[in-house]
């Protein structure tokens, strides 16, 4: 997970920073246009599946997470719909099912990118390695806060603690 995230903040950043250079700005329009075509319809598509399947087993199953049904898999799917699977994951009083568990790691990858191309607009393109380092600082603060204070799962599963890697 933390190589997928280091090479997909090094691409689109590399990719904002570029069409600045060429264009003089950034369009978040086009940005996040191109993101939407390139995720939604493979995960629209995966999460009917994953629902289809779901109905069609005898939940719960060994296929599933003790615990699970169709209300969380209903909740799976609207966590993944809306990138806010890790909230869930923590904050949910469920257990995700196995076959859809793993997006949570494209949630913090979406809510990184909400945060990121605002936060380089904010601050200016040209003080894109300060912002940088106060990103990857803000990110060990908190993934360490979280540790200490016993939250596991949010310190490995929230996006402020994922952000150094992205």
């Amino acid at each position: 997970v933390d190589l997928f995230f280091v090479l997909s903040g090094f691409l689109i950043t590399a990719l904002m920073l570029k069409e600045f250079d060429h264009n003089g700005r950034i369009s978040f329009r086009g940005f996040y246009r191109r993101r939407a075509f390139r995720l939604l319809p493979a995960l629209v598509f995966f999460l009917a599946a994953h629902f289809l399947w779901a109905l069609s087993t005898d939940l719960p199953s060994a296929t599933l997470a003790p615990g699970t049904d169709l209300r969380n898999e209903a909740a799976t799917i609207i966590g993944a719909l809306f990138f806010s699977l890790n909230l869930i994951h923590h904050f949910g009083d469920y257990q995700a099912t196995l076959g859809a568990a793993h997006l949570w790691s494209l949630a913090v990858e979406e809510q990184f990118y909400l945060f990121w191309p605002l936060a380089l607009l904010l601050v200016g393109v040209g003080r894109a390695r300060a912002l940088t380092i106060a990103v990857c600082v803000l990110a060990f603060a908190s993934r360490y806060l979280l540790v200490e204070s016993g939250h596991l799962t949010a310190a490995y599963v929230s996006m402020p603690c994922r952000m150094d890697a992205l």
